[in-house]
């Protein structure tokens, strides 16, 4: 599973407005909110393990903290 982060897109201006208003200049572009499920995609078969959530190119313990760095598939500054 793969969470693309607050990316700007029309879901969520409608869904949320008030929260787009204030948090809105902070939204990922549609292109950064996909580019971990792009990268993932194109992953040989079965790498990475399957199972995990993915945000930025990291997989996120349960907990809800980043696990092990891997590669990142985004120039996004960290």
């Amino acid at each position: 599973m793969v969470h693309p982060g607050w990316a700007d897109t029309p879901g969520v201006h409608s869904g949320l407005p008030t929260f787009t208003k204030v948090v809105g200049p902070l939204f990922r572009t549609p292109e950064v909110g996909a580019d971990t499920a792009v990268w993932l995609a194109g992953q040989p078969d079965g790498e990475p393990e399957g199972g995990q959530l993915w945000l930025d190119g990291d997989p996120v313990a349960s907990t809800g903290s980043r696990g092990p760095t891997s590669p990142k598939p985004s120039s996004r500054p960290t």
